[in-house]
This record gives C-alpha cells, sequence and structure tokens, in this order.
C-alpha cells in the first residue's frame, strides 16, 4: 500500500471516530445529532460528514432515525464499551449507587478517571425522575467536577499541577485555585460543587492500598446547603467503604456472597424530595442489583 493510500485510510478512520465521539455526546439542541450539526461541531463538508455516515451505518456502528435526518450511536457499539468496563466495578457499582439513590433520592453517579479526564461510568436517578439519556459516558476534564477534584484527593502535588495546565492549556478557568480547592476538599473528606443542580463527591478507596480507584457522587439542588452536603458526605463515604469491601470480595470468589449495607447513615427525610406515590422502588428490578 502507497504511503498516500495509507494516510488517506488513517484520515477517514480519524474522522469515523471523531463522529462517533461525537455521537456518544449530549447535543446542546436535541437527543440525536443531524448531518448539519455534526459538520458544524467537527468543522467539516456535509458531504463528507454523509459519507463517513454511510459507511457506520452500514456497519451498524451509527443508528439512522426513521426520517432519515438524525443519527445516534448504534447497537454494534454497545459490546465495545461493555467490554472495556471493569466487570467486578460495574456490578459492584451499580448495586451501591441504586442504594444511595434509595436513600437519597438524588441522582447518583459513579466516576474513574480516562487519562487526564473524569468519566462517568454509571448514573442512575429515581424512578419518578425525568431520565437523563446522557448520564452514563460523559467525560470531563478532572479539575473542573466535584467528581473530578475526589478523583484528585490522593493525588500529588505533581499530577495536579499537571491538571492544572492541561485546565490552562483547553482554556478553562479557576486552574489556578485548583490546589487550594484540593487541599479543602482533603481537609472535609468530600468535594461540593453549587450550582442549579449542586454536586457532591467522595473518592472510592482500594481497600488493598490501590489508591482512589474511582469518586461516587450525588446530584440535586437540595445539596446546596451545607447541612444536606455533610450529611450527604457521610452517607457517601459509607457507601464508597462498602464498594471497595464489594470489589475486594468479587476478587476473592466468584461465589462471595453479597455485602450487605450495614451501618449506612439515614438521611433525614426532609432533606430530599420524596418519590412521586406513583412509583415504587420495590416494583422496578435492580440492574445487577443483589
Amino acid at each position: 500500500m502507497a504511503d498516500s493510500d495509507r494516510s488517506a485510510d488513517l484520515t477517514t478512520l480519524r474522522r469515523g471516530l471523531q463522529v462517533l465521539e461525537l455521537l456518544r455526546s449530549a447535543n446542546p439542541t436535541s437527543s440525536l445529532w443531524s448531518n448539519q450539526q455534526i459538520s458544524d461541531s467537527l468543522g467539516l463538508s456535509k458531504s463528507l460528514v454523509s459519507r463517513t455516515l454511510k459507511v457506520l451505518v452500514e456497519l451498524g456502528f451509527v443508528e439512522r432515525s426513521p426520517d432519515g435526518r438524525t443519527f445516534a450511536p448504534g447497537l454494534r457499539t454497545y459490546p465495545i464499551g461493555a467490554r472495556s468496563v471493569d466487570q467486578d466495578l460495574l456490578r459492584a457499582g451499580a448495586t451501591v449507587v441504586r442504594e444511595v439513590v434509595r436513600l437519597t433520592q438524588a441522582r447518583v453517579y459513579l466516576s474513574v478517571r480516562n487519562g487526564m479526564e473524569a468519566m462517568t461510568l454509571w448514573s442512575d436517578q429515581p424512578v419518578s425522575a425525568r431520565p437523563r439519556v446522557h448520564g452514563i459516558g460523559p467525560t470531563f476534564p478532572r479539575g473542573v467536577s466535584e467528581a473530578g477534584r475526589a478523583l484528585l484527593i490522593a493525588s500529588t502535588d505533581v499530577d495536579i499541577s499537571t491538571v492544572a495546565d492541561e485546565m490552562r492549556r483547553i482554556g478553562i478557568g479557576h486552574a489556578d485555585q485548583l490546589a487550594d480547592q484540593i487541599a479543602r476538599d482533603r481537609r472535609t473528606g468530600f468535594s461540593w460543587r453549587r450550582a442549579e443542580e449542586s454536586g457532591i463527591a467522595v473518592p472510592v478507596r482500594s481497600s488493598t492500598g490501590g489508591g482512589v480507584i474511582g469518586a461516587l457522587g450525588a446530584a440535586s439542588a437540595s445539596l446546596s446547603t451545607r447541612e444536606v452536603a455533610e450529611s450527604t458526605a457521610r452517607l457517601l463515604v459509607s457507601a464508597a467503604e462498602n464498594l471497595a469491601r464489594r470489589l475486594v470480595a468479587a476478587s476473592q470468589s466468584a461465589a462471595a456472597p453479597p455485602l450487605p449495607f450495614s451501618g449506612w447513615p439515614q438521611m433525614p427525610t426532609d432533606m430530599f424530595p420524596a418519590p412521586a406515590p406513583a412509583h415504587r422502588d420495590d416494583a422496578f428490578p435492580e440492574f445487577l442489583g443483589e
């Protein structure tokens, strides 16, 4: 194969991966992406995007809507993602996340490190809440969210400085305050972000001394007050410890019995809104549950 042909193949492959990466992210204006939106976002011509989408649709990696105007990731992408995840972490994480949702009625998530970014590995919310289609899989710089900071809580000064440099490179503010934020998080034991939907996260530490393996967090408008944030942090710490013990049990025996959720702090009932009376948690089977 000539060098020019090899270069063209690599360019085509890169363009296809760029399209897939864009499709798995949240579209600011709708749940799906149109040819024009993909073209505008990637800075490519519509004809190039059309040819790339045609191949991806034929291979099953992209799905076209019935009207043919919008696109989404296809089912062929599912096994790739599923096989790339630590299955013990996914199973134990989904179980613990569901229990925290039951106790708090907040949106709860498990994030892991993905290079210079943090990625939401699993997310769940009360059955009464509006589903968040893009709640699983988003990535974001580690220094700009509560989950990302929780992942950094046991990092060295050099690692934190590297993340801050990356924030400056891509034009994200508050890079100069990152080290102070991490120091404050270490003192409190949790990372807290106040916003319209405030968030709080704690590190999941390996029980075998392997450092921080993930971040367990919750998001809710109720978390804007310190009282609720601190109470939720105590619950998340217990949940993170339970998750770490589950991973150890899973590594020691495939037939290890499930660990009970014993000793978890109970959340005051007036801190979070109650679930809608039309739904009952026990009426729905838990995915990857006990």
